[in-house]
C-alpha cells in the first residue's frame, strides 16, 4: 500500500487494533479472523507464513486487552494518516460481522475516531455506509453546521430553550 513509513509498525498496529475492537468481550470468531485476513491478503499480499506471524500477536492482544492509545500513535505515525479512514471501517466490518456490536464497542470505535482525530462528518460518512445512525453532537442538536459562528450558536440555542423550556 503506497504511503505507508513503517510496515512492520503498520501490521502491528493493525493487527493490535482491529483484534482489540473485535473482541470487546471474548475471542475473536473465525469470520472476524477472516475478514483481518481477507484485508491482509489482498492489501498487503499476506501468505500462510505471515499469518502464523501475526496468530501469536492475535491471541496476546486477547489475553491483555491492551490500551489502543500507544498502538492507535503507532498506526499513525507508519502509514502518516494515510488510512485513518480505512481503519474505522475496517473496525466497523469486524464488529458488525458477528452481529456484537453493542455499547462497549462503539465506545472503543469512538475512542479510536477521536485518537484518529476524524472529524464527526468523516465518522458519520463511514457509519452511514454501515447503516448507522449518526454520532449526535452538540452541532447536530442544534442543528447547526460545526463550523458555525458564536452568534448562530447562540440563536440556535435559544430557539430550542424557546421550544423545550416549559414556561
Amino acid at each position: 500500500m503506497p504511503g505507508i513509513q513503517k510496515k512492520g509498525d503498520y501490521i502491528t498496529s493493525l493487527v493490535i487494533i482491529l483484534t482489540r475492537v473485535g473482541m470487546v468481550d471474548d475471542a475473536l470468531t473465525q469470520k472476524q479472523v477472516e475478514i483481518i485476513h481477507s484485508f491482509f491478503r489482498k492489501n498487503l499480499d499476506f501468505g500462510a507464513a505471515d499469518f502464523m506471524a501475526i496468530a501469536p500477536l492475535i491471541i496476546e492482544v486477547q489475553n491483555k486487552k491492551p490500551d489502543l492509545d500507544r498502538f492507535i500513535a503507532m498506526y499513525k505515525n507508519a502509514c502518516q494518516n494515510n488510512y485513518n479512514l480505512l481503519l474505522v471501517a475496517l473496525c466497523y466490518q469486524i464488529s458488525l460481522v458477528e452481529g456484537c456490536f453493542d455499547r462497549e464497542t462503539e465506545k472503543l470505535i469512538k475512542q479510536v475516531v477521536l485518537l484518529l482525530d476524524l472529524s464527526y462528518n468523516q465518522h458519520n460518512a463511514i457509519r452511514k455506509k454501515y447503516s448507522l445512525g449518526i454520532v449526535k453532537t452538540p452541532y447536530h442538536i442544534l442543528k447547526i453546521s460545526p463550523d458555525a459562528s458564536n452568534e448562530e450558536v447562540k440563536k440556535a440555542y435559544r430557539i430550542l430553550i424557546r421550544e423545550y423550556h416549559p414556561d
